[in-house]
């Protein structure tokens, strides 16, 4: 064998016979082949090994394959030898008897050289842990799967040198069916290299770990861990080791002092006297208010709490508050509002003078400042800052290239102007959004966004409702090139403007799907779903020419007021052909408490707030110039024109009533207001303090 063809070799899950897995076979193109190795301890007769193939999901693929390994020899069985080349084969389930030894092999594909690896465990296991890379070109990659007939949960921890729980995660994970990821992508934050992983089942499930080296890397390594299986006791369940660190994560973004939240969640003094507050808005999934399904695709900046995070939360607030050692505490975040997160921008853009925010409900406003630029402008990065964090809930940027915007300021008292679904005006595009806990949008170093010359921004500000007023002046920092990037970044409507919703329906659905031509492929890198109140649920799908739907986004449960842009962790590839779905659920029944008309009337598009949207911008990426269709190869253009969508297509009542408080039925108790019913704990007793 040429050092060229040297393999990493590893024991499967099996030392002698029966029935056992290899949880994962690699694909083809992935930089490492994989491949059976059996040897037959019986010098003096064949037996048969048994080999059912499945798909990652626990489905069986095709037919099981028997293969006869001679007397004393040693077969290697490649997925050609099986006739299961480039098929979507995830792991094998393997039935022998107790004179055949099977292990698997991985291969560098490409490479001069690759690390030998260390055997595997012979026996199902409970618990997993191991001591994550901490450093350079490598990866851990963990795949676990479930022998059992029915699901288990999968609960994965990452911890500190001290034992301090940093994160946790769950999984389930169908009969059958295998799980895999790479350890930094399954927590919000890198685990610490000084620390560990701790995996639990509920059931006996077959893991590998797998330490290998980026493909194209030099030298090419592909390794084994051997975890530790011992089963211990999991942490004590305590303020200090597991719920400050979930609440700094996931709630304090809003909650901190000058922040959108009503009620800094700081430490333990500001829980206590709302424990069952917080509960019962954690416990409908109202709290924290991430509205996209996390188990549909992968986002940046995410508060969402994992299953295994709501139910310690849910448990830790059920008895008694346990505090636990004061030392473990994490360190208190700082929060700045005053200072640009990305740097100093090129040019800064706000509205020449602060809007008064009285005290009273909702107000959208929208703000048009003309750039005056001559030239194009070349986006490589927009951070929005608000200028007053505690007022200030979301923030929509478009680009209009009219002055319809300037006219209706002109018309209005006051700075800016009432609006409330968009801009309305006629000739519009979105170009960022901002809520809380939001990044700065540094885009990838290929991608940019053009603002066309003599352009306006307006900025629609949603102001929450507050029991103190104040004022703000949101400012918009845009980072410039000095050339246009090689590749466009443009929000692209998919959007249905032809539909009613007749009054009194609960479950009204509304579609929009349009197919990419064969010849045009495209990277989906964020997406912003967008309706009005009797918005009940929306979601965006692609599916493949081989029938395969990949879910983009899943609102399951939308709310108006918590809308935002959702930025995909890497850019999603959409192949020629593929076709983008956009399905909407509408509620215009008087069991519906957001729904504006009383009784319920047919409701079309619109802008107003009696109007509808069923409306997703998509931030993509497409192969080639799109602002003139003449440039565009073979002449095709997106469906819908962005540059002519009109959000204004009614333009009768166009202020903003009054949303429903939370004094009207279907909507949580707020603390911060003075609604009946409000239950809060003044006293309460704090154990292990």
């Amino acid at each position: 064998m040429s050092l060229r063809q040297l393999i990493a070799l590893f024991i499967s899950p099996l030392v002698f016979g029966g029935e056992f897995w290899i949880p994962h076979v690699t694909r083809d193109g992935g930089g490492f082949s994989s491949a059976l190795d059996v040897i037959n301890r019986d010098f003096s007769a064949q037996h048969s090994l048994t080999i059912h193939a499945f798909k990652e999901n626990g489905q069986p693929f095709g037919v099981a394959k028997q293969v006869q390994i001679q007397p004393g020899s040693r077969t290697r069985i490649t997925l050609a030898d099986l006739n299961w080349s480039n098929q979507n084969i995830s792991h094998f389930r393997l039935e022998s008897d107790d004179e055949l030894r099977v292990a698997m092999t991985y291969e560098a594909t490409g490479s001069d050289a690759m690390q030998a690896t260390v055997p595997a465990g012979d026996e199902p296991a409970q618990l997993f842990r191991f001591t994550p890379i901490g450093s350079g070109p490598w990866f851990d990659g963990l795949a676990v799967v479930n022998p059992n007939p029915s699901p288990t949960t999968l609960i994965l921890t990452s911890l500190d040198e001290s034992g301090n729980t940093l994160e946790t995660a769950s999984v389930v994970l169908d009969a059958n069916a295998k799980w895999l990821d790479i350890t930094t992508h399954i927590f919000e934050t890198a685990p610490s290299p000084d620390g560990y992983i701790e995996m639990r089942s509920d059931d006996a499930v077959f893991a590998t770990i797998l330490r290998g080296s980026v493909p194209g890397t030099q030298p090419a390594v592909l390794t084994q861990l051997v975890p530790d299986n011992t089963i211990s006791e999991p942490a004590p369940l305590t303020y200090a080791n597991q719920i400050s660190r979930i609440v700094q994560r996931k709630c304090e973004g809003c909650h901190h002092a000058g922040g959108i939240g009503p009620m800094p969640l700081g430490d333990l003094d500001d829980i206590a006297p709302i424990k069952s507050f917080i509960r019962d808005v954690i416990a409908i999934d109202r709290m924290p208010p991430w509205r996209a399904d996390d188990s549909c695709a992968s986002y940046q900046d995410s508060y969402a709490l994992d299953p295994e995070e709501k139910r310690l939360l849910l448990e830790w607030l059920d008895t008694g508050l346990l505090i636990g050692d004061e030392a473990r505490i994490p360190l208190a975040r700082t929060y700045e509002h005053g200072e640009w997160r990305a740097g100093d921008p090129d040019l800064v853009v706000a509205y020449p003078e602060a809007f008064f925010f009285p005290v009273g409900s909702d107000v959208y406003r929208c703000y048009p400042m003309p750039l005056e630029n001559a030239q194009d402008l070349y986006v490589s990065g927009i951070e929005i800052k608000p200028g007053n964090a505690e007022i200030v809930h979301h923030v929509l940027v478009f680009i209009e290239t009219g002055n319809d915007g300037v006219m209706q300021d002109a018309a209005e008292s006051g700075p800016g102007y009432t609006c409330f679904g968009g801009p309305n005006t006629g000739t519009v595009r979105l170009l960022a959004g901002w809520a809380p806990g939001m990044e700065p949008q540094i885009l990838p170093e290929n991608v940019g966004l053009t603002i066309p010359a003599h352009s306006t921004i307006v900025m629609q500000v949603h102001y929450h409702y507050s029991t103190t007023e104040g004022w703000d002046q949101t400012q918009i920092g845009l980072h410039l090139e000095s050339e246009r990037r090689s590749n466009e970044l443009l929000l692209l409507p998919l959007v249905n403007q032809d539909f009613t919703i007749p009054a009194g329906a609960k479950n009204h659905l509304v579609t929009q799907s349009i197919t990419l031509p064969f010849f045009v492929s495209a990277d989906l890198y964020s997406i912003a779903p967008h309706m009005h109140l009797l918005g009940k649920r929306i979601g965006v799908t692609a599916t493949g020419t081989d029938g395969t739907t990949r879910c983009l986004v899943d609102v399951p449960n939308w709310d108006f007021n918590w809308q935002r842009f959702y930025a995909f962790e890497n850019p999603i590839h959409l192949a020629g052909n593929t076709t983008l779905t956009l399905t909407c659920e509408f509620d215009n029944s008087s069991d519906n408490p957001y729904n504006p008309n009383n009784p319920p009337q047919p409701v079309s598009w619109g802008e107003a707030t009696t109007d509808e949207m069923a409306l997703c911008f998509l931030g993509i990426v497409l192969p080639f110039e799109f602002s003139s269709a003449k440039e565009n190869p073979w002449g095709w253009e997106w469906p819908i024109q962005a540059t002519n969508l009109a959000f204004g297509a009614k333009t009768a009542d166009q202020r903003v009533r009054n949303l429903p408080s939370c004094c009207k039925p279907g909507d949580a108790e707020k603390p911060w207001k003075n609604c009946p019913n409000l239950r809060t704990e003044q006293s309460h007793q704090v154990q292990n303090r």
